[in-house]
């Protein structure tokens, strides 16, 4: 028995059965009819070899090809047809439905990621997307169209009429990316320009210029003097004749006047003014900015949260993805973290390590250390022999001198432990007891009487080796089995059963229940990602 992830059916050997399959439900093929089935990822249907049947498939459902009538199919992740090669059809696609084209026709498709549409090359129809739906076009009637994403409609040259778009909707004469396009008529001096969102009308005739990127984009009167600029989000007006500027990326962005020496940069969220006679500066990726002044010697360096003021009395900030607090290095005060809230730490002794949580002070001076990732760590103190090992969780104080030992992910911790992605129990090394576990639970192993634990991602029992136990699982529960008996499991991502090999049962699976198969029986089951 063979299984990964999924359910399978029962399949007689003795019935010439085979059954192969990867990541959904495969159905039973009788091999003695010269059946065989081809799949991944999806459903299967039968086929019948003697019939020259073939079938090739990724990800969803893949229907039967005759061989004999000259049949291909070809296709990822989603429908494909039947293609007959001997009409000189052939069928490209990547992500989605695809349509028989065929050659003798000279027709052709391309496509990725949605459907596809047929294109008669004689009729000098082209046709080129990415990801969405993707119409006729007609290059007799000077038709040209060019997408990606999204919608494409017909764009008619010979009227004046252009489309180019990306990821949206594109109107009658219009350019855009991302998102809803209103027509444009160039023979009326329209123009659009803009990405990612909404793209309104420009006259060009009027002298109107849009500029934007990922968001709504107003339009903008040159002959005003405006001007916008944008990036991920909205965009204001400008007004040139003004001197205003603006500069933003990923949220919005505010009038900067350029006569006043004002500049702003900011990334992925809120951009204040910032006034650069007044040596203001503001650096930030991700979140709000404050406001920074450079004559006051102040500077931000922080990614994907608020960054805070500094002030270069000493002042230095390291973070990334989260809160990060003033650090004044005039009193030898460093800070170092990733993704969460981070103290102020300071030189007499303290140093502060850790990764995606809280971190606390530790004072060296006092032999403390801390050493924590993913979550919260606790102060150490050396002195007393303590150590802090942990991964992702939480993790408690140990005594060595008391011949404790911890090791742990992501989870509680008393003395002396071993475990990784749970909660963790005391070991007691002077009793002789071992704990070896990942991913869950972990109970308490006695050495002196010979138990083993061995287990990833889940519960793990407690073994007895003088009794002939042994214990093999990965990301579940894992039951006893006793060799004496000639039991054995195996088991990968989820439950397990006990298997008798005395009645000649055997169990191979992976992320799902797996139940027994009897191969006294002849039978086999293969599966992948759920019930078996």
């Amino acid at each position: 028995m063979v299984g990964y992830g999924g359910r399978v059916w029962v399949m007689k050997e003795e019935g010439g059965l085979e059954v192969v399959g990867y990541g959904g439900r495969v159905w039973v093929i009788e091999e003695e009819e010269g059946l065989k089935v081809v799949d991944y990822g999806g459903r299967v249907r039968v086929m019948e070899e003697e019939e020259g049947l073939e079938v090739v498939s990724y990800g969803v459902r893949a229907w039967v090809m005759e061989k004999e009538e000259g049949l291909g199919v070809v296709g990822y992740v989603g429908r494909a047809w039947v293609m007959e090669d001997e009409e000189g059809s052939g069928v490209v696609g990547y992500g989605g439905r695809v349509w028989v084209r065929e050659e003798e026709k000279w027709l052709g498709v391309v496509g990725y990621g949605g459907r596809v549409w047929v294109m008669e090359e004689e009729e000098g129809l082209e046709v080129v997307g990415y990801g969405g739906r993707v119409w006729v076009m007609e290059e007799e009637e000077g038709l040209e169209v060019v997408g990606y994403g999204g919608r494409v409609w017909v764009m008619k040259e010979e009227e004046g009429l252009k489309l180019v778009g990306y990821g949206g909707r594109v109107w009658l004469e219009v350019v855009s990316y991302g998102g809803r396009v209103w027509v444009m008529k160039e023979e009326g001096g329209l123009e659009v320009v803009g990405y990612g969102g909404r793209v309104w009308v420009m006259e060009v005739e009027e002298g109107f210029g849009v500029v934007g990127y990922g968001g709504r984009v107003i339009v903008m009167e040159e002959e005003e003097g405006l001007e916008v600029g944008s990036y991920g989000g909205r965009a204001w007006v400008m007004q040139e004749e003004e001197a205003l500027g603006v500069v933003g990326y990923g949220g919005r962005a505010w009038v900067m006047e350029e006569d006043e020496g004002s500049g702003v940069v900011g990334y992925g969220g809120w951009v204040w003014v910032r006034e650069e006679e007044e040596g203001l500066g503001v650096v930030g990726c991700g979140g709000r900015v404050w406001a920074m002044e450079e004559e006051e010697g102040l500077e931000v360096v922080g990614y994907g949260g608020r960054v805070w003021v500094m002030e270069e009395e000493g002042l230095e900030v390291v973070g990334y993805g989260g809160r990060v607090w003033v650090m004044e290095e005039e009193e030898g005060l460093v800070v170092v973290g990733y993704g969460g809230r981070v103290w102020v730490m300071e030189e007499e002794g303290l140093e502060v390590v850790g990764y995606g949580g809280r971190v606390w002070v530790m004072k060296e001076e006092e032999g403390l250390e801390v050493v924590g990732y993913g979550g919260r760590v606790w102060v150490m103190e050396e002195e007393e022999g303590l150590k802090v090992v942990s991964y992702g969780g939480r993790v408690w104080v140990m005594e060595e001198e008391e011949g404790l030992g911890v090791v742990g992910y992501g989870g509680r911790k008393g003395r002396g432990v071993v475990g990784y992605g749970g909660r963790v129990w005391v070991r007691e090394e002077e009793e002789g007891l071992g704990a070896v576990g990942y991913g869950g639970r972990v109970w308490v192993m006695e050495e002196e009487e010979g138990l083993e634990v061995v287990g990833y991602g889940g519960r793990l029992w407690v073994m007895g080796e003088e009794e002939g136990l042994e214990v093999v699982g990965d990301g579940g529960r894992v039951w006893v089995m006793k060799e004496q008996e000639g039991l054995e499991v195996v088991g990968y991502g989820g439950r397990v059963w006990v298997m008798e090999e005395e009645e000649g049962l055997e169990v191979a699976g992976y992320g799902g229940r797996v139940w027994v198969k009897e191969e006294e029986g002849g039978l086999e089951v293969v599966g992948y990602g759920g019930r078996v």
